[in-house]
């Protein structure tokens, strides 16, 4: 099995302060239980959040381009 995790936020008052470790590593021992792979995402530009899940031992496998339009251009 594995889990596609959509979103995790940390309120920036609480940012460097290792509740994002703390979380992320527990759930990724409960996780090791019953799956396989956990995968996420993350805005490239995000270095915080990227430092975060390098630290953790996740890996960037592949980058994803995402595309936006102001619907009042069309």
């Amino acid at each position: 099995m594995t889990l596609i995790e959509c979103s995790v936020c940390v309120l920036p008052q609480y940012q460097g302060k290792g509740y994002g470790h703390d979380m992320l590593a527990r759930v990724g021992k409960l996780l090791a239980e019953r799956c396989k792979q956990v995968r996420l995402g993350v805005v490239t530009h995000h270095r915080l959040a990227l430092n975060l899940y390098q630290s953790i031992g996740f890996e960037a496998v592949a980058e994803f381009h995402y595309y936006v339009i102001d619907l009042k251009d069309i």
